[in-house]
């Protein structure tokens, strides 16, 4: 609550982990995210992926992000590597992940090490923050009419 006479500080960012190890595709991720209004960090690899979240979720420091949304496909480790290497540890943010190369197995790989959602790419954009504010808890807004797939 803020004290008669302060200024109330405004609401964070949510803040997202983007690891996608085509250029491109993770060049039009951040800018998109960035443009909605989200506070965006980019890797190109499962390592990097890795070494964030044991940053942010091993480390006594406040978790660095909400969410992360990763190619399940990298070099140097998969993103289904990197959710096995954290099962079970408080603290992993909700993770999204897109694959060219979804089949079933990925599917139940993905959700049995606790990814709550997986797109395949090409995706909507709309789809990708429906999914992004049901993860934060929020309403999700109509974002159909100005956005196109991705």
């Amino acid at each position: 609550m803020t004290e008669p006479g302060e200024t109330p500080l405004p609401p964070a960012r949510e803040r997202i982990l983007v690891a996608e190890d085509d250029d491109a595709m993770r060049d039009l991720l951040v800018g998109w995210l960035r443009e909605a209004g989200y506070e965006v960090t980019a890797c190109n690899s499962g390592l990097d992926l890795r070494q964030y979240l044991e940053r942010s979720v091993l480390s006594e420091e406040v978790f660095e992000f909400d969410i992360v949304l990763s190619d399940i496909q990298m070099p140097l480790g998969s993103a289904l590597d990197v959710l096995d290497a954290f099962f079970g540890c408080d603290g992993v943010p909700p993770t999204i992940l897109i694959t060219a190369f979804g089949d079933r197995r990925t599917h139940a790989a993905a959700s049995e090490l606790g990814a709550a959602v997986v797109l395949e790419k090409p995706f909507e954009r709309s789809r990708l923050v429906e999914e992004i504010q049901r993860l934060r808890g929020r309403k999700v807004a109509d974002a159909s009419a100005s956005l196109g797939p991705i």
